[in-house]
């Protein structure tokens, strides 16, 4: 998995997918001369979604070409069945954020350190590591973004127990305004904040769709499976467990710089309830399912100051814009 720091040969095989068995991995040659990144998209976002991944191709000496596999939208070729690269056979950095095993971009919970910085990344092949590729990728703000921060599900429940409830959704607050950029188009800055702090934080642009928050509440855990002992006469049997409750959903307070009022409506909240667990299978049949989570309330949008909803950023010298104009601590440098 590549990562802020050095992948350990290897690491990427316990969470890779493996690819269908008329598609098995091929194995590499002994002799390659080449190792190319290829952004699907051309630039990151951060968000995986739409498709921020790489693909890796490896060159073999004989004229051979690998390739790791997409998940591409539907009518896009991937490779020829046999040359599947395995994405295990690489290791590699990136400058931030991270990739999953098949190499989509996860991007950091805190976006502003990376303000104005490319994405860069380096990989390797672990069995040959002198073959090596760099790609420099550069940013962009205007696609769909989103935070996840719903409920974990709750865990299924032993035998014939009952599963765990979903946990809820937390309870936000959301803060948005202007941060200026020299000689170009300010872009929208979003602090998601919970009691124990900072959730998120990220850019996106004015133009834009809206960032979405996920606030849904956790799914019911499945009922634990019925316990069967005996047969006929001496049968003995414990109906399996009842389904967990789903999570109630979240909710969020909503402040937008009050020079702007425009930014109201640059955030969608989604605080659904999670479904309820459904209930043990075996034996004579299992007991219910559980109940489903209640929707959090709808969201409260109010003005407030922006010197007082990023007086944090404004103290690091972020150029945060306050009523039109930068105050004088925001003249750094970010």
């Amino acid at each position: 998995m590549l990562s802020g720091s050095a992948v350990a040969a290897g690491l990427l095989t316990a969470c890779a997918e493996t690819p269908p068995p008329y598609q098995p991995y091929a194995a590499l040659p002994a002799h390659v001369s080449r190792l190319a990144l290829e952004p699907v998209t051309g630039s990151f976002c951060n968000s995986p979604y739409p498709i921020g991944q790489l693909r890796a191709k490896v060159f073999a000496a004989d004229g051979r070409e690998y390739a790791t596999p997409l998940n591409p939208p539907p009518g896009q070729p991937g490779p020829a069945p046999g040359t599947f690269l395995d994405p295990a056979e690489l290791g590699g950095t990136a400058s931030f954020g991270q990739f999953s095993a098949d190499l989509t971009f996860v991007p950091p919970v805190d976006l502003l350190p990376t303000l104005g910085s490319n994405l860069v990344v380096d990989s390797w092949l672990t069995k040959q590591p002198n073959v090596r590729a760099r790609v420099v990728i550069p940013p962009r703000f205007d696609c769909p973004q989103y935070v996840n921060l719903s409920g974990r599900p709750g865990p299924m429940g032993s035998t014939s127990r009952s599963g765990g409830e979903g946990e809820p959704g937390p309870n936000v607050r959301v803060a948005l305004g202007y941060l200026t950029r020299p000689g170009a188009k300010p872009l929208v800055i979003v602090r998601v904040d919970d009691p124990r702090g900072l959730r998120a934080r990220t850019i996106i642009s004015p133009d834009g769709p809206p960032l979405q928050i996920l606030l849904d509440g956790g799914n019911g855990g499945m009922g634990g499976m019925a316990l069967v002992h005996g047969y006929g006469l001496n049968r003995i049997e414990i109906p399996g467990g009842p389904g967990g409750d789903g999570g109630d959903g979240g909710a969020a307070e909503i402040y937008y710089d009050d020079a702007a009022p425009e930014l109201e409506h640059k955030v969608v909240v989604f605080n659904r309830g999670g479904p309820g667990g459904g209930g043990g299978g075996g034996g004579s049949g299992g007991a219910g399912s559980g109940r489903s989570g209640r929707a959090g309330p709808l969201p409260r949008a109010t003005p407030a100051p922006a010197r007082r909803l990023f007086s944090d950023e404004l103290a690091h010298g972020v150029p945060i814009r306050v009523q039109g104009a930068l105050e004088p601590a925001a003249n750094q440098a970010i």
